[in-house]
């Protein structure tokens, strides 16, 4: 089934609304046109609603389980990636809200079982964008993030970066 989307006026400029399919998505977390514009391309091309949330992106920093909890707190997970196109896309939010694109938080983890990669919205992990020798579990590392030369690395979980939150809508 083919998304479509509009734009519609929102009760308050503060919050948005975007619907796909007929489905409102209201969040304060993207107050500006041209994110809410963002929103509804990827909505429109993925069929997935992804955000960076201002706070998360750009002033929090968080560990890897940090950042899911606060995600699971907006009713989303941190961001999973299943194509190039949506890799391109997520690292071209990161860099909208990051002129330097650093490291930032992805749901990807092998947390449960060295060597297993899962994403934390428990979709399934078979696309990888990985930076040349990774991953390598140098000292432990066992959380994805993006943006080492433009890709993925695992790092230590307790570090703490900004992050990328992903809501679904089927």
């Amino acid at each position: 089934m083919e998304a479509t989307g509009h734009l519609s006026p929102s009760e308050s400029p503060s919050q948005p609304t975007l619907q796909i399919n007929s489905v409102s998505v209201t969040s304060s977390c993207c107050g500006s046109f041209s994110c809410w514009v963002w929103l509804w391309v990827l909505c429109l091309l993925q069929k997935t609603c992804q955000w960076i949330s201002r706070k998360t992106a750009v002033a929090t920093h968080l560990t890897w389980a940090d950042a899911e909890l606060y995600c699971v707190s907006e009713g989303a997970n941190l961001v999973s990636i299943h194509s190039q196109e949506q890799d391109h896309f997520v690292k071209t939010l990161i860099k909208n809200f990051d002129p330097n694109e650093g490291f930032t938080w992805i749901g990807l983890s092998d947390l449960h079982k060295e060597g297993s990669w899962m994403w934390s919205d428990g979709t399934a992990a078979n696309f990888f964008f990985w930076d040349a020798g990774q991953p390598d579990n140098l000292g432990g590392e066992h959380c994805g993030h993006h943006n080492l030369a433009h890709k993925w690395n695992d790092w230590i979980c307790s570090k703490t970066i900004p992050s990328v939150c992903a809501l679904r809508k089927t």
